[in-house]
């Protein structure tokens, strides 16, 4: 349960009062257009307006008459405003386009009954227009099907335990000057407050010695990470306990730089505690840098092909990484083990024996040393295979001295089937 960080930094520059509860947000008008798009049919109906106007001022010499003075300007408005949302990007909107096809259909018609205006009268003239503006303002939502919602979504109920390390190799920073790995996590979680707030009901915990509930999450930028103790899986207990949350299906996350030095393997005591719930880690701290003053070998990783064929022999290379044990001897060892994890006597089984690589631990905390071994299965079907290091004296912890894992052994036969004429390899 070794771990590292993928964790950001981010400067921190918002106010505390940006994190507040966000069940005010949870209901909120909504305004969407299905039909037009930002440059869609309703662009072409405003130049065909425009191209009208300009038209009528042309042929009716409006400059000419006293209706004029009053027309003109409007067939400007109107005719530059349609330029204006060709030529500019900014306007390429269907709510612009919304508004703006209402605006000029009005301008053409003010400016046709400002021609009827000696026929008809002011008064008939005003009424039969504002009756005009009244059907426009229901043709033009028709063009653009306008959909206006009132959305509503209820408190969330789910509980999120936020379970944070505050053992004192928090207080570490990563890089020089720089923030500690407790800060790190703060800053990374600042900005994402507001989104789990909508989804969940989140309670946070720090855990060294002993688990204490946060009031806020804002009190860890002003925690002093010191506890002598990780124990993660009573950390994940008793965060469940303080949170009474059984029968609310918590998640929770697990936020650690996992150095614990409470249990031998940790993973499976944390497995016990969440029973069937689900259970996310977070690594924190640097994957480029070891702690050199800790005395520490590693199963890193083991590079081994997916499928095995019975009887051929194949390469198995494991990786050791360690620190503080230069020139200490080791040996790295090898072997199919039964599913206790106990390996197999050599007694003629499938894979049985354990095979051992002699190993001078040297300081490269980056790369890492390789140990090869020779794999022949002898029947076909899952085998498990383990590769680990005794503990040495002094080691900080023994959880990553050791890997299982599995491959699927092949008949090297091969079978072949035949259906009406066509050979298919199964």
């Amino acid at each position: 349960m070794s771990a590292r960080s993928n964790f950001h930094h981010r400067p921190e520059h918002a106010r505390s009062s940006d994190h507040a509860s966000p069940i005010a947000t949870l209901k909120h008008w909504t305004f969407d257009i299905v039909r037009q798009q930002g440059w869609d049919i309703w662009v072409l109906v405003c130049a065909l307006g425009a191209v009208v106007l300009v038209a009528y001022a042309i042929f009716g010499k409006l400059w000419r008459r006293r209706v004029g003075f009053a027309a003109l300007p409007l067939i400007a408005i109107g005719a530059g405003g349609t330029l204006a949302i060709v030529i500019v990007p900014a306007l390429h909107s269907a709510k612009v386009g919304l508004v703006w096809t209402f605006a000029l259909l009005a301008i053409v018609s003010a400016v046709f009954y400002l021609n009827l205006l000696h026929t008809l009268g002011a008064v008939r003239a005003v009424c039969l227009f504002l009756l005009r503006l009244a059907a426009l303002a229901f043709l033009a939502p028709m063009l653009f099907e306008p959909v206006l919602g009132w959305v509503s979504k209820p408190p969330p109920e789910r509980p999120i335990l936020f379970v944070i390390d505050g053992s004192g190799s928090m207080s570490f920073p990563d890089v020089q000057n720089g923030p500690t790995r407790l800060q790190s996590v703060w800053q990374a979680m600042r900005p994402q407050l507001p989104a789990i707030g909508r989804q969940f009901v989140p309670r946070y915990f720090i855990f060294g010695g002993d688990v204490k509930a946060l009031q806020k999450p804002d009190d860890l930028a002003r925690l002093n990470p010191e506890a002598q103790h990780t124990d993660l899986a009573k950390a994940v207990r008793e965060a469940m306990t303080k949170a009474d949350a059984a029968g609310k299906n918590p998640a929770v996350v697990l936020i650690s730089d996992g150095i614990d030095n409470a249990s031998p393997d940790p993973a499976a005591k944390i497995r016990e505690a969440v029973a069937n719930l689900p259970i996310y880690t977070v690594r924190v701290g640097s994957s480029a840098e070891q702690p050199v003053t800790l005395r520490n070998v590693a199963v890193d990783s083991i590079d081994a092909a997916d499928d095995f064929v019975v009887g051929h022999e194949s390469s198995v290379k494991v990786l050791i990484k360690s620190s503080a044990l230069a020139n200490t001897v080791v040996d790295v060892k090898f072997s199919e083990v039964d599913e206790q994890g106990k390996p197999l006597p050599d007694t003629g089984e499938p894979g049985g024996g354990v095979q051992s690589f002699n190993l001078d631990l040297q300081p490269l905390p980056a790369e890492g040393q390789v140990a090869t071994f020779k794999y022949k299965p002898k029947a076909a079907g899952i085998r498990r295979l383990a590769a680990w290091v005794d503990p040495v004296s002094g080691e900080r912890s023994t959880a990553d001295n050791r890997q299982i894992f599995q491959g699927l052994a092949l008949d090297p036969r091969v079978k072949v089937l035949y259906i009406e004429g066509h050979a298919r390899g199964e």
